[in-house]
């Protein structure tokens, strides 16, 4: 939503370019702010607002000399010096200039909003400007396809200024459809689409306050609540389910209501498959072995799965991942050892186990008892995390390592198999190198936005797919 989504600004300094000051700043709720509505509703149904389409150059200098002479052509500009003052406002001097001020998505994105105060200028100027191609305006994390150009002068009121226009306009752009019609449609559809995103910033905050109550409690009323929990059962789960309910069926729509969506889902669906399905194979393998047979991979793979939809379904949470871990592992292996030596089955006492289990959870969650978990410092998370990241680590590297000392170090005579364990080697630590520059390709500036985000979303399961085929195919048994 717009009240989250946070822009990057970077004056560049003249006297030192190397010094880049980066400024955080958070989308105006332009349903809320007056001035904002009338500056875009005024770019979008003034007939005389500046736009130019499919510009054919590709240097930033030559495109913000196209912009010159589109204003001079429209009389918007007279064609005095203040046409210097307006590059030495956009442009460093260097020997490829930079933008000096710019707002665009923190995160990678293929637009930006340009800003600058012009001495002598009679008043304020809003030009888009969508390039035939996508071109690196000299920003470090990405390419452009089009972008707002900003112009006042320097003496307006604080809200006129071009860096409040700027936000203005950098604010709107958060929302998707919008920058969908501002890249393929014509001056029409996106003067339409501007007011269109306009009213759906209206619509979202209008639902936003009827959903207030939806919203986490304040301190004040986690108080009253915790009170209450402790003296009448159920109070925590009837709040909780209140909290979600309005955001159910959202959670799932949200995930196939556009394209980009759909595609956003489908990484995170193999993203998550991935990292799923083989610690689900590895331990389910360890605990094949740890067992005598009893739990193999197919069950770890059935209750995996089960586990993961009915969370998904009924808990509320479709976003939860449910994952075996090492722990987990470890704890199946006391249990079968207990059941041994006690002379007892073993899947009727880990049946009770989880019977047992299950009670504390409910009793815990009945009472309230989980808001104990508000007193767990950072330390006490920290700690658990960097247990979590230990034991994948180690259980990942072991039979690594394992299987590469012992067949081609100490090996002896014909068993040796020094060339699998190399083989070993370089698919295990290719598909980490491999999915790591996948992943940070959306820092590039190669190739466009939506293929370096693909790549970047789509990192692992092309990873896997690589190595899996040079494993399997190239290098056949």
């Amino acid at each position: 939503g717009a009240q989250g989504f946070l822009f990057v600004t970077m004056p560049i300094q003249l006297d030192q370019l190397a010094n880049v000051c980066v400024d955080i700043n958070e989308a105006k709720n332009l349903s809320e702010d007056h001035q904002s509505i009338a500056d875009i509703k005024k770019f979008a149904t003034d007939p005389e607002s500046a736009f130019m389409l499919d510009v054919q150059s590709d240097n930033l200098p030559d495109i913000i000399d196209e912009v010159l002479l589109h204003l001079i052509a429209e009389n918007q500009l007279p064609f005095t010096q203040i046409n210097d003052n307006i590059r030495s406002a956009f442009l460093t001097d260097e020997a490829s200039p930079k933008l000096r001020n710019t707002f665009r998505d923190i995160e990678d994105s293929n637009w930006l909003v340009a800003h600058g105060e012009v001495k002598d200028l009679p008043e304020r100027l809003i030009v888009f400007v969508r390039l035939a191609n996508t071109t690196n305006l000299g920003m470090e994390n990405g390419a452009e396809k089009f972008f707002f150009l900003i112009l006042a002068p320097p003496n307006l009121p604080f809200m006129l200024s071009a860096r409040e226009t700027a936000i203005t306009f950098a604010s709107i752009l958060v929302d998707l459809e919008l920058r969908y019609v501002l890249e393929t449609g014509n001056e029409q559809e996106i003067r339409e689409a501007l007011l269109n995103a306009l009213q759906r910033q209206s619509e979202r905050h209008t639902q936003g306050t009827k959903d207030k109550e939806s919203l986490p409690p304040t301190p004040e009323q986690a108080k009253v609540i915790d009170a209450l929990q402790w003296r009448f059962p159920c109070v925590g789960i009837w709040k909780d389910l209140g909290r979600r309910l309005p955001w159910y069926f959202h959670d799932y729509w949200a995930g196939i209501s556009s394209f980009r969506s759909i595609v956003k889902s489908c990484a995170a669906i193999l993203f998550i498959y991935c990292a799923c399905i083989l610690p689900a194979i590895a331990f389910g393998l360890v605990n094949h072995i740890q067992t005598d047979g009893n739990m193999g991979v197919d069950k770890m793979i059935y209750a995996q799965a089960i586990a993961g939809i009915v969370v998904a379904v009924f808990g509320g949470q479709p976003l939860l991942v449910v994952l075996s871990t090492a722990p987990f592992t470890l704890y199946i292996k006391i249990i079968y050892g207990i059941s041994v030596q006690a002379g007892f089955a073993f899947w009727p006492l880990y049946g009770c186990v989880g019977v047992w289990n299950s009670f504390f959870l409910l009793l815990f969650s009945v009472t309230g008892f989980t808001n104990i978990l508000k007193y767990s410092t950072r330390f006490s998370q920290e700690t658990f995390g960097m247990f979590i990241t230990c034991a994948f680590m180690h259980d990942g590297l072991r039979p690594t390592l394992t299987f590469f000392v012992e067949n081609f170090y100490l090996c002896s005579g014909g068993d040796c198999k020094q060339a699998q364990a190399l083989l070993y080697l370089i698919l295990v630590y290719g598909t980490g190198i491999i999915g790591f520059k996948l992943y940070m390709y959306k820092r590039s500036a190669l190739l466009n936005p939506r293929l370096r985000e693909i790549l970047s979303d789509y990192s692992l399961p092309i990873a896997v797919a690589i190595m899996t085929f040079v494993g399997s195919v190239i290098f056949m048994p």
